[in-house]
Parts: structure tokens; C-alpha cells; sequence
């Protein structure tokens, strides 16, 4: 019965046949293309039309939807080419649904869930059928039965229509499920066996039946005895493992117990008692058909790691160069051809619900199976392989130049088989073929590409919706990405969604990079295979988030050069903000490493970048730490240096082109939408700004990266859809303030500002706009320290001529109290020689018993010095100090404000005579200054390291005599002359003067190293380090501003120094060293919203724990339009006139004026 009906398949209108003659159900091929029906590889079927040609079946269309009258059903269709019907109904579908036909008009009784239903058709099949005139090669009848008949295959009728005007036939070959006959022929082996297009089938039938005995039509039984079997050996401590048998489904049980028996019969399992038992469970095939497994994870974690390595693909293909004819063996079975050792057999129970069993021979499922057969087979052919063998596992390669020799390399193989009693399964070998899949690829003469299979697996992969099935996704293409142009790049938002600790979210730009993973596997090249013998080009290319290259040689029959590899990586860590340069060589670095197999061929490679200067790494005498390792890796890898040459991005496009594509980077994880009054002003400044008008004509020529969504402009970028923000108004100062000044951004630096801003907006020049806001934000400067190096070089103290003509002084405090009363030292030093002196006093000293103590023990026993060096203390500002110096012609040279620097020399002696004096008063703190006389001729008399002599002998021309010196002084010494010994102590000045010159050009050059040069103008704007200073004359909190201001700069004083506009309340030196002072940007024209600068609060000068500030005014004097009034500080001894600018703001001041009527007059 052939009868035509109307139906509906997946919603759409389809022509249904229900042949009963047919043993299959099937869907057009047209049909399924027509409708870009997604479909699913199954088991292949051979359809064999009347004219002899094969076509395979290999799809199936998986739950399709099938509507035919009031019966409605889900099914799977066999997807087969036929040129007049959509769907086949055959056998199996009339069998199911009991269906009974009504011979007269067609219609068929079908019982569907215990209910009968009508189904009519539209005609019969001979009034619907299309007439065709019979062509001359349509078989007879008879012709078509002998054809039948021919071997001992099993064929079954697809479809046929009788009549004198036939359509097309169609036959499905199916392969038998029993085991052929004893005695098959070799022409029914032959037909199974494929051949290559065009190849003369003359040699395979001989070849064929020589070695029949390695293509048995039954399945191997237990193996012969051989040198290898597969051992289990276990961890130390192991104990057996037993699990529970997983329970199973009906179907499931039904297909166990017809696997038991099979294997069985074949004596490859038998009854156990052990104490291992691993459970069994069951895998669905792609037909639909259930896969027997067994799960020894438990027995796989407690067994010793086998590390016999497979062998990697890659490998394998490359040594395929020059091979034109190909053939592949497949062994039936293999595992089960590799016996378990005896003692191990108990370890392989399983356990089922028939019973413990276990396998003689090696089973699917454990850890070192596959190292235990690439050992066998590593064994066997381990003088053919490379040279016209390749083996992984069960399948064997063949591979010749011309078909006489392939034939013998052919004869070679089974020969090794056929001694080492190894069977072979004739259905899947292929002999003499041009063109072959292996390992996933297909290899020829012309080179290496994908397998269609895999490339239509990866085509009808579905969307993934979790993690898990992206990395299957990856898993697949990942394997062929040396035939993906910037693999990395494309993959990368999808590795992304593989975190573990990030969220899956699949957004478009994840659509995007898997529907480009598919487009890219559909055009991927036909690859060179790889030429020992020939040189090896490779152009390698960096982009802000991957390297890339192309490994090129010349073709066969060509001098151009054709692609043999891809390589491309994402760049990680801190790879990431490598400069371009170090990005350019590390993709040379990368590449080197990837294919140092590929290049140390004995010729020298070549290396073309894009980047000029690497070129010259060979000539460069210098190379940065991290390009010296890199040089020599790559060196030792290659076995020379490499050639590295220059060619422009331009020329160099295919590596160029791994890395410049904005849509090939890191994904992002979330899209932020923005608020729509925002939007709706974005939109609006598009229509009016100048770069999106540019862009939107670019946009029409198809030369832009942007891309109109909703009449906002996008474009991709660092993985990321970014936003562009128009030139208009306040908007991108708006935008950049939000991700900087609000305190849920915290005010971070610019770097960390930008990055938050450019995952969502973007503009041209957006980095350096950023970089201006923060930099010019008060709340930034005022709150951070600088960073880098110290401001200011060093600059060295005129360095003075004679001893005692330039001295430094400070003093030592808070010791202990002696009888006398005293607890400090005044220090004093001599800046030529370093003679010291140290003098006793009190903390509570003033001014005037100072300049008593220094006029008796310095200025009358060594001269009146010409400048003296000291840091700013009380006791040196006073206008006394200053009048007396004055009056002895001394220009009190002062340090600049809080940099004590200046007076480094006086603070090391400082601590040295600390510690002498820690020595000395160990017993008896108090004694401390009995001591100090001691203490200064022992410094004085060690010899000094700048000087190389003694201070003494500096100052006194001669060496100083200890009570030692006489025991050992020769008597018959004689005195020096009065004229000789001048001499002699002028020597010692000259020599000292250059000493001091060398040690102050030493001790700049090195301390320069670590500083930084900074200059200001007069009339900039600066802040100033707060840290000696008090707020509001109160101690300063934890959180005080690092800096206040801004002040304005009023004058340079030399090259460190500046003086400021500081305030009226700021009782101090107004002269600071740039170390303490940061420029304040003025950036208000640029960014008109932001708020100015606030005035600074009241600032008191404060120097350890004292702070000068008003205690009480005394008196005032001059005209009314011109007063000044007589100050009496906290903690300061010295009264001094300050103008009444100055007291403005002050209480005492106030109250003062309060009381002036009652104090007129007084002066």
C-alpha cells in the first residue's frame, strides 16, 4: 500500500507517504534545509539508488512534531534525499498504531491511546505521482532482484512504485545485526569495504582475501597470550571497593541481560566472587540505542597512575607531509583483544542485578586502559612509525606517496596484525583513499582540514544555558583552534561564563562570540601540513587583551606561502598592562614556545612583528632584565637567536587580524542600563555632535566600529557595549563625577575612575579628561600623599674654605637631670674638619644664656664663625640671637621651613654621641656629662670617612698623643720646623677641600637617584603638607587633610624653595621646601560644576608638641590707619609686633579692643 496524504510537521505544510514497504520513517533532506530544521548525527545508512550511487544517511530529525488529520504525535525522521515527498510513514509507524487501510478510498483506521481515529487521504499514490519518462538505465525487474541477490548484505526496499513511468528509486542498505555466514564471500567483504573515488579497486580484492584471516566476520574472542596485558597495580593501602548496583529502568535491565550472554558466549566475562564490584550503567548512542558501561571511579582513585603519554594529534598530522594515498585500519573491539593479568582479573567485578561478574580481558573504563594499548601497539609497530605509520589506540594510518608503494606499506601493517593475532573490523577500514579522516581530521595530499561531521556538531550545537555546556561547546572547538584565525579572542566571552565564581548571564555579546565561534569553524583554511625541510615564517601581532600568529610555509606547488598553524592567546595578569612593545615581544616569546617543535628544524625562522624597534633586539647591547630572559629562552629554544624583522600592521594582516577586532575580548557580566533622563539627553547631543555625525556616515560605508541601537551610538570594546557620550553641556563631567566623587566610588585614583567609566561610556580622549577631573579634585589632593620619589634634589651648602668658618648647631634634650641641673647639650660642628664640641646646658635655657654659653666655649676659643647652620628652633629666631650675630658680622643661615635636611650632619653626631654616652653612664645615667669631654676628643681624634683624618688633626695640623703613643715614640725623632709644619697643615686643608668637594658631589649624585626634579612658577597655585602644622590650633586628628590651601607662590628662593601667600593667622616662616608642597591644578574651566576650592582653616606653626599661638597682646602703638601690637606667645619667649591685618579674626584681639578706651595711652 503506497497512499498520499496532507499533513503538518513542525507547523508546516508537508506531502505524507505511508508505504508499507518501507522499513523506515523518513523526512526529505530538502525539506529539512528548506526550513533550517536543526537535526542530529545518528548511525550511517547507506541509500543506494538504482544508478549504483551511495548516498549516506547520517541525520536524524529528533522530536519532530507530526500532525496527520486528528492523530498527533512526536517522532524521529530519518533525513534521506527524495525529490516528491516530505515525509515517509513506513513499517514501524503502521505497526505502532495498528493502522487499517480502506482499500476503496484511502483512508486509514488508526488506533491511537485506546481510541480509534479516521485519517483521509488525499489520493492514491497513482493518481499523485509525477509521470517521468523512463530513462535507459532504470533496471528491469529481474535486473533489480539480481542485484538483490548479489552478496549477502541485507537490503530493504525504502519506498518503490510500479508502473511504466517510475520515479527515482531509492534502496537503504542496512548493516546486519547477526553475524554473517561462515562462508561469506570476499566480493560481499569488498563491497562493505569502502574505496576512494576514482581509485582502481584491482588491488584491494587480492589484498583482501591474503589476509582474510585479519578480517574475521565474527567478533574477537578471548586474546592469545602476548607479552603485554594490562595490570592494576594500587596505592598503598588500598582496600577493595564495592559499590551497590544503580537501579534500572526496564529497557535498560533487557539490554544488560542481552550483553551478559554476548560476552558471555565469547568467553570475555565470567562469574566473580570477588570483592570488588563496580556498578553498571548505561549511556543512550546517538541512534537512540544504549551504550554498556562500566563505572570504576571507585577502583580508578585507588590505582596507580599509568604515565605512558598518548600522542598528540598535532604531532601526528604534521608528519603526514607529502603523503597522497591514505589508508585506515580500525581493530574490532581492541580493548577486548588485551588480556587483565591474572591476579588482577577479581579487581574488574562488576556488579549487576544477574550477578557479580568479572572480565578476562581489558574492559572500557579504566584509568590506564589507554596507556596500556598505545603500549601494545607502540610495540608492534615501533619501527613503521612516522614513517609510513601512524597508531592512537585502535586506529592505524597508512600513509604513502603513490599506490605501489602504498600497497606495500599496506602489506607491512597486516602482516605485523596478522603475526601478533590482531583483528581487524572490515566495515570501518578504508583502503587507497585520496583524502581520509583521522583523529577528527581530514587529511590529503592538499593538506589538513576539519571533519565535516564535527564542523556540522559544532554548527547544530545549541545555545548553552549553563556553564557546563559551554565548556563542551569550548571542549569541541577548542580542539580544532589551530584552525581558527584569533580563536582567543572570540572565545573569550565565552570562557568568562566558565568561572565558578561569577554568575552565568548570557547576553548578546555571548550570542555574538558562539555564533562567530560557528561562522569561523564553517570558513576555516585548508592547512598546509608542516615541512621539516623548509624555512618557517611566522608573523606575530598583540592587541590590548591577546597575542596572535600564523605559522606560514611555502606550498608544494607554489611559491607562495600558505598557513600550516594558528596560535592565539589571551594575555593574563599582569600581562594585561604591559607597555605595546613588551605585548609585541612577548607574542615572539609565546610563539617560540608553541612551536619550538615546529621551528629548530635547522633552518633559522623568521619572525615578522609590527613593531619596529624589536627588530634590533640581536645589535641591542642593553636589554631590560625581563628582555634578557626572554631573549635567552627563545634562543635555547630554537638553538640560535631569532630573525626578527619589521612589517607594518598593513602588510602583516592575518596575525594583525587575531588581535584587532573590539568584539574578540574579555566579555562583560552585567549591562547597566543608565537612567532615561540620561538617555533622553544623550540622545539629543547626538544630533548635534560633531563625532557622532562622522560616525553615523561611516556607519552607511560600513568603515565604523559603532553601531546604531534605539538612536543611541554603541560599539564594542574590551569585550564590553559601551555607550558614546556627546560633547554637549556637562554630560561627560556629570558622568565622569559619578564614578568618582560619590562615596559609593570612594574617590579613587584615575586608572580605577576610568576603568569603572569605560565599562559603560566611552568618548575620544575620555582618558585624559578623567586624568584632568581627578587630578584637579580638592578632596583627592587635600586627603592623598604624594606618590613616587621626594620632591626636590639635593642641593649641597656652599662647602666653606677654612676650619671654623661655617659651623652647624642643635641640640640634645631630655636627658637626664644631672646634680648641676643640666639635661641637654648644645652640639656644635665645624662643617670643614668635623671638629666637635659638646656643651652642657639646660632645656629651659633661654636665648640669651645660649649666646653666653656659645661666645665662651666656641667663639673664644676658635674665631667667630661667618655662618652657622641650624634647624628652626625657638631659641634661634629670637630677635636677640639675630642682633648679636649681627653684631659680629655672622649671617644666620636658616633652614627652609619644616625640611630639617639641612642639618643632617649635626643629627648624625647627634646619635653617635648618644650612644657614647650610653656606653660611658651605664651604671650612673645622671654622671652623663663628666663624660662629654671624652666623648669629644674621641670623635675628634677618629679618623673621619669623607676626610680620611682625624678633625684634630685637620684643626691642629698634628696628630693627637695618647698615653700610649709616648711608650712607642722614637727618641731619635727630629723636630719639626715652625715653616714645615705650615706646610704640612696646608697640605692637610688642601687635601680635605677636595675630599669635601668629592663627598658632596658623591652624596648628591646618589641621593638624586631617588629624587624627583619639581619646579613651580610664581603666581601658581600649591597645597602644603600638613604635618607640621595645627588646624585651628588644636592637636591634629587622625583624619586631619594631608594638605590644605591652595596658596599662591610669591617668590622662588634658589632651586628647592618657595615662598607662599600664607595667611594672616599663619604665625611661621613663610618659605617652604617643594618636597612638602603639591601643584593644585585650576581645571574650573574645563569642569564648571565642580564646587571651588574652600578656604583653608586657620593654620598654627607647630614644631614637636609646641604651637605658637596667642597667649596675650600687651600693648599696641602707631597711628590709628596703620597699628601694630605687641604679641606674647604660648611657649615662645620673644614678644614680638604683629600688624593688625594679622589679629583680625582673634579673640585676644577683639577683647583687646574692647578694653582699649581704659588702656589709651598706653605704650
Amino acid at each position: 500500500m503506497t497512499t498520499i496524504y496532507d499533513a503538518e510537521l513542525v507547523n508546516k505544510k508537508v506531502r505524507v507517504l505511508v508505504d508499507c514497504g518501507s522499513s523506515l520513517d523518513a523526512v526529505s533532506e530538502s525539506f529539512v534545509t528548506k526550513n533550517k530544521l536543526k537535526t542530529v548525527a545518528a548511525a550511517s545508512l547507506n541509500v543506494k539508488v538504482v544508478d549504483g550511487r551511495r548516498v549516506a544517511c547520517e541525520r536524524v530529525l529528533k522530536n519532530a512534531k507530526l500532525k496527520l488529520g486528528c492523530v498527533t504525535e512526536v517522532l524521529n525522521l530519518r533525513v534521506i534525499p527524495m525529490p516528491q515527498y516530505n515525509v515517509i510513514l513506513g513499517l514501524p509507524w503502521l505497526q505502532r498504531y495498528a493502522v487499517i487501510p480502506d482499500w476503496n478510498t484511502g483512508d486509514l483506521t488508526v488506533l491511537q491511546n485506546g481510541r480509534v481515529k479516521k485519517v483521509k487521504s488525499v489520493t492514491s499514490a497513482a493518481k499523485e505521482r509525477r509521470a517521468v519518462r523512463r530513462p535507459d538505465w532504470l533496471l528491469s525487474k529481474k535486473s533489480f532482484k539480481k542485484l538483490l541477490r548479489q552478496d549477502d548484505s541485507v537490503w530493504d526496499t525504502c519506498y518503490m512504485v510500479a508502473g511504466e513511468h517510475v520515479e527515482e528509486l531509492f534502496m537503504v542498505e542496512l548493516e546486519s545485526e547477526k553475524s554473517a555466514p561462515a562462508g561469506a564471500s570476499i566480493a560481499a567483504a569488498v563491497s562493505a569495504a569502502v574505496l576512494g573515488a576514482g581509485t582502481s579497486s584491482e588491488r584491494v580484492p587480492q589484498l583482501l582475501k591474503d589476509y582474510d584471516t585479519v578480517f574475521p566476520p565474527n567478533p574477537p574472542g578471548l586474546p592469545p597470550d602476548r607479552a603485554i596485558v594490562h595490570e592494576i597495580k594500587l596505592q598503598k593501602g588500598a582496600t577493595p571497593v564495592h559499590r551497590a548496583p544503580y537501579r534500572l529502568s526496564v529497557a535498560e535491565e533487557d539490554e544488560l541481560k542481552k550483553r551478559l550472554k554476548e560476552l558471555s558466549d565469547l568467553g570475555l566475562i565470567r562469574p566473580s566472587k570477588s570483592p570488588w564490584a563496580a556498578p553498571v550503567l548505561f549511556v543512550p548512542k546517538k541512534d537512540g540505542t544504549l551504550r554498556f558501561c562500566v563505572d570504576y571511579r571507585g577502583l580508578n582513585k585507588v590505582t596507580i597512575r599509568d604515565e605512558h603519554a598518548l600522542p598528540i594529534p598535532e604531532d601526528q598530522i604534521r608528519r603526514l607531509h607529502g603523503a597522497k594515498v591514505f589508508s585506515k585500519i580500525d581493530l574490532h573491539s581492541g580493548y577486548y583483544q588485551i588480556a587483565v593479568a591474572g591476579e588482577d582479573v577479581t579487581k574488574t567485578a562488576f556488579t549487576t542485578t544477574f550477578g557479580l561478574y568479572e572480565f578476562l580481558v581489558m574492559p572500557f573504563g579504566l584509568s590506564n586502559a589507554p596507556a596500556t594499548f598505545s603500549r601494545l601497539m607502540m610495540e608492534i609497530f615501533k619501527d613503521y612509525l612516522y614513517d609510513f605509520v601512524l597508531v592512537y589506540l585502535d586506529d592505524i594510518l597508512i600513509f604513502s606517496k603513490d599506490e605501489e608503494e602504498h600497497e606495500k606499506h599496506v602489506r607491512l601493517v597486516l602482516d605485523r596484525l596478522k603475526e601478533h593475532n590482531l583483528i581487524a573490523k572490515l566495515s570501518k577500514c578504508s583502503f587507497f583513499q585520496a583524502e581520509v579522516e583521522y583523529l577528527g581530521f581530514v587529511v590529503s595530499g592538499n593538506g589538513v582540514k576539519m571533519a565535516e561531521d564535527k564542523v556540522r556538531a559544532v554548527l547544530e550545537w545549541p545555545t548553552p544555558s549553563n556553564a557546563t555546556e559551554v565548556r563542551g561547546f569550548l571542549g569541541l572547538t577548542g580542539y580544532y583552534r589551530h584552525f581558527i584565525k584569533h580563536y582567543a579572542h572570540i572565545a573569550a566571552p565565552l570562557n568568562e561564563l566558565t568561572k565558578k565564581s561569577l554568575r552565568f548571564l548570557w547576553t548578546p555579546l555571548h550570542t555574538h562570540a558562539f555564533e562567530e565561534l560557528k561562522k569561523s569553524v564553517t570558513s576555516s583554511p585548508v592547512l598546509q601540513v608542516y615541512d621539516a625541510s623548509k624555512q618557517c615564517v611566522v608573523c606575530t601581532d598583540a592587541s590590548n587583551v591577546a597575542v596572535g600568529a600564523v605559522l606560514l610555509q611555502v606550498g608544494e606547488s607554489t611559491e607562495a606561502l600558505r598557513p600550516v598553524a594558528f596560535f592565539s592567546r589571551k594575555l593574563r595578569g599582569a600581562e594585561l598592562n604591559y607597555d605595546a612593545r613588551t605585548k609585541e615581544f612577548l607574542a615572539i616569546k609565546l610563539t617560540a614556545y608553541k612551536w619550538k617543535h615546529y621551528l629548530n628544524n635547522g633552518t633559522t625562522p623568521l619572525f615578522y612583528t609590527d613593531h619596529q624597534s624589536l627588530q634590533y633586539l640581536n645589535s641591542q647591547t642593553e636589554l631590560s632584565p625581563k628582555f634578557m630572559r626572554w631573549f635567552g629562552s627563545i634562543t635555547g629554544w630554537l638553538g640560535g637567536p631569532p630573525d626578527i624583522r619589521y612589517k607594518p600592521g598593513k602588510q602583516n594582516v592575518v596575525a594583525d587580524a587575531l588581535s584587532r577586532r573590539p568584539d574578540h575580548c574579555i566579555c562583560a557580566l552585567s549591562l547597566v542600563v543608565p537612567a532615561d533622563d540620561l538617555i533622553q539627553q544623550i540622545r539629543d547631543g547626538l544630533k548635534l555632535d560633531e563625532f557622532a555625525l562622522q560616525e553615523a556616515e561611516k556607519i552607511k560605508a560600513g568603515t565604523s566600529d559603532y553601531f546604531w541601537d534605539n538612536e543611541l551610538l554603541y560599539r564594542f570594546i574590551n569585550g564590553r557595549l559601551q555607550l558614546y557620550v556627546p560633547k554637549i553641556g556637562n554630560l561627560r563631567e556629570m558622568l565622569i563625577s559619578e564614578m568618582h566623587d560619590l562615596p559609593l566610588v570612594g574617590h579613587q585614583g584615575t586608572n580605577r575612575t576610568l576603568r569603572r567609566l569605560i565599562e559603560q561610556f566611552g568618548w575620544p580622549g575620555i582618558a585624559k579628561d578623567v586624568e584632568e577631573y581627578v587630578g584637579g579634585c580638592q578632596s583627592c589632593l587635600q586627603s592623598k600623599p604624594r606618590t613616587g620619589f621626594p620632591a626636590g634634589l639635593l642641593q649641597p651648602l656652599e662647602r666653606p674654605g677654612e676650619p671654623w668658618e661655617s659651623i652647624s648647631m642643635d641640640f640634645i634634650v631630655k636627658l637626664p637631670k644631672t646634680k648641676e641641673g643640666y639635661d641637654a647639650v648644645m652640639v656644635v660642628v665645624d662643617r670643614f674638619s668635623k671638629y666637635v664640641e659638646f656643651v652642657p646646658t639646660f632645656t629651659t635655657a633661654s636665648a640669651e644664656d645660649i649666646a653666653t654659653l656659645f661666645y665662651k666655649n666656641i667663639l673664644c676659643r676658635h674665631g667667630c664663625p661667618s655662618s652657622i647652620v641650624s634647624d628652626r628652633d625657638s631659641k634661634f629666631i629670637s630677635s636677640f640671637w639675630q642682633s648679636l650675630w649681627s653684631s659680629v658680622g655672622t649671617r644666620l643661615k636658616l633652614s627652609t621651613s619644616y625640611h630639617p635636611q639641612t642639618d643632617g650632619q649635626t643629627e648624625r653626631i647627634n646619635r653617635v654621641l648618644e650612644e657614647m654616652l650610653r656606653s660611658f653612664c651605664v651604671l650612673d645615667p645622671a654622671s652623663w656629662v663628666n663624660f662629654l669631654p671624652q666623648a669629644a676628643f674621641a670623635y675628634n681624634t677618629a679618623v673621619n670617612a669623607s676626610l680620611k683624618s682625624r678633625p684634630f688633626s685637620v684643626v691642629y695640623g698634628r696628630t693627637p698623643k695618647l698615653p700610649a703613643s709616648y711608650v712607642a715614640e722614637d727618641s731619635r725623632a727630629v723636630p719639626v720646623s715652625v715653616e714645615r709644619f705650615r706646610e704640612r697643615h696646608e697640605q692637610i686643608i688642601s687635601k680635605v677641600s677636595e675630599l669635601l668637594n668629592a663627598a658632596q658631589a658623591r652624596q648628591a649624585f646618589y641621593s638624586n637617584k631617588k629624587r624627583v626634579d619639581v619646579s613651580f612658577d610664581v603666581g601658581d597655585e600649591v597645597l602644603l603638607n600638613s604635618r607640621n602644622l595645627s588646624l585651628d590650633g588644636s592637636n591634629p586628628p587622625k583624619l586631619k587633610p594631608l594638605f590644605v590651601g591652595p596658596f599662591k607662590i610669591l617668590k622662588k628662593i634658589g632651586p628647592v624653595a618657595y615662598t607662599l601667600d600664607m595667611p594672616s593667622t599663619f604665625k611661621g616662616h613663610t618659605t617652604f621646601h617643594v618636597s612638602v608642597l603639591k601643584r593644585c591644578p585650576n581645571t574650573s574651566s574645563k569642569f564648571p560644576l565642580r564646587a571651588a576650592f574652600s578656604e583653608p582653616p586657620p593654620l598654627y606653626y607647630q614644631r614637636g608638641d609646641a604651637f605658637y599661638e596667642v597667649e596675650q597682646i600687651v600693648a599696641h602703638r602707631g597711628p590709628k590707619d596703620a597699628r601694630e601690637f605687641r604679641i606674647k606667645w604660648k611657649g615662645y619667649q620673644t614678644r614680638t609686633w604683629e600688624p593688625e591685618e594679622n589679629l583680625l579674626n582673634n579673640k585676644f584681639y577683639l577683647e583687646y579692643l574692647e578694653k582699649l578706651p581704659q588702656r589709651r595711652g598706653r605704650r
